[in-house]
């Protein structure tokens, strides 16, 4: 029997609705970027793209750990009306802000409150890390400063510091990343054939990825990266990203549930997603360490950044939303019923955008085409959303 946690929906239904607004505003952006004249033009498209899908995120993030952290402990959740309340401030932080970017405008009034919302969330989620867990206490260090963060980015951007633009970029970042650590810490080895997590690498990973945060703020963005990079292989190597745990065959094996179809299609689909996101947040912290040792290129600064969202964050999202969805909505969704359609239109954008980056200063008969990689996002995204649909099924 599915306990239902209703009060994580309006976090998870706006997700859905404001990452198609900022990504449909985005690939508009790119579009006019490369060369394809259309007549949607607003002031700061850019700005309101990335607002838009920041506070997104940042929403989906934590109607997640308002459900998940509860669970991990057996306890019931008894602070939805703080919850709602962070909801409330981060929605009208988002429409004052997108409000004031399109008049041309800025004001601390948005930043405010995205701030209330952020110290709300941290609150709840503090004094719900108060409860100890049985298994998986490192998990919670990473929530701990995730949630640090958010309040950090925020109070960065109301005091007006300046930071390397990258550097703050993955400020913010590192909220997703260090939360999806330590969701993974928690599940991956379950999920990937009941491994443990291997305890020195693990520690070490976390020290390293709070050596990064450090390092970003202090504006050393060279070491920062390294420092990330070292903690994303290390988190990798501890909880078995990269071996392969049990088999499809052996899963099958040793499972005594009769839906074993499903076990194997969910464990393939799991495995698949988290091989994938890996390598493109890999990938994303070299272009960034590209980008602070060279003279500021474009192509790496747009690389360190799309690489880890639409790669590393937005694959997360295909993996652990079929997972997180029964428990919100009610509904079984079944992985049987999956298909690779999405994933495949993701990664065609992205290497889209790749090889669109590399020839954005260099006259070029193809670029046109590939500045419709954020449209190709959109279509991944709708694609998605239907499969989803499709293979939900009520109980």
């Amino acid at each position: 029997m599915i306990v239902v946690s209703t009060w994580t929906r309006p976090f998870v239904k706006s997700f859905v609705i404001l990452l198609f607004i900022g990504t449909s505003i985005g690939s508009i952006y790119m579009m006019n970027l490369f060369g394809l004249e259309t007549p949607f033009r607003i002031p700061n498209m850019l700005l309101l793209h990335k607002t838009i899908q920041l506070d997104a995120v940042t929403l989906l993030i934590m109607g997640v750990m308002y459900m998940i952290i509860p669970r991990f402990r057996n306890i019931e959740f008894t602070l939805k009306k703080f919850a709602y309340l962070s909801f409330l401030l981060i929605i009208v932080s988002m429409v004052l802000s997108s409000i004031q970017l399109l008049d041309a405008n800025s004001s601390v009034i948005s930043q405010a409150l995205r701030l209330a919302g952020a110290i709300v969330f941290s609150t709840v989620i503090f004094s719900l890390l108060r409860v100890p867990p049985r298994v998986g206490r490192l998990a919670d260090y990473y929530f701990a400063a995730s949630t640090c963060i958010l309040i950090v980015f925020n109070v960065v951007q109301l005091a007006g510091l300046q930071l390397e633009p990258l550097s703050m970029v993955y400020l913010w970042l590192l909220f997703p990343i260090l939360t999806v650590f330590g969701i993974q810490y928690k599940t991956m080895p379950i999920f990937l054939g009941y491994v443990a997590p291997k305890k020195v690498f693990d520690k070490a990973a976390f020290i390293a990825s709070l050596t990064s945060i450090m390092l970003f703020l202090s504006s050393l963005q060279s070491l920062a990266f390294i420092s990330l990079l070292v903690s994303t292989v290390l988190f990798a190597h501890s909880i078995y990203v990269f071996n392969k745990g049990l088999t499809p065959t052996q899963l099958a094996n040793v499972s005594r549930d009769e839906q074993t179809a499903e076990q194997m299609a969910r464990y393939r689909s799991t495995s698949r997603h988290l091989r994938i996101a890996y390598p493109f947040l890999l990938t994303g912290i070299i272009a960034g360490i590209l980008y602070a040792i060279s003279a500021g290129q474009f192509a790496y600064y747009d690389l360190a950044i799309h690489l880890v969202t639409l790669g590393f964050v937005g694959t997360t999202i295909m993996m652990y939303l079929p997972l997180m969805l029964p428990p919100i909505l009610g509904k079984y969704v079944q992985f049987v019923k999956f298909n690779k359609i999405p994933l495949v239109l993701l990664i065609t954008a992205i290497l889209m955008r790749v090889v669109g980056d590399i020839v954005y200063l260099y006259p070029s008969a193809i670029k046109p085409v590939l500045g419709m990689s954020g449209f190709v996002v959109l279509v991944a995204m709708f694609a998605y959303v239907s499969m989803i649909h499709r293979a939900m099924e009520a109980r």
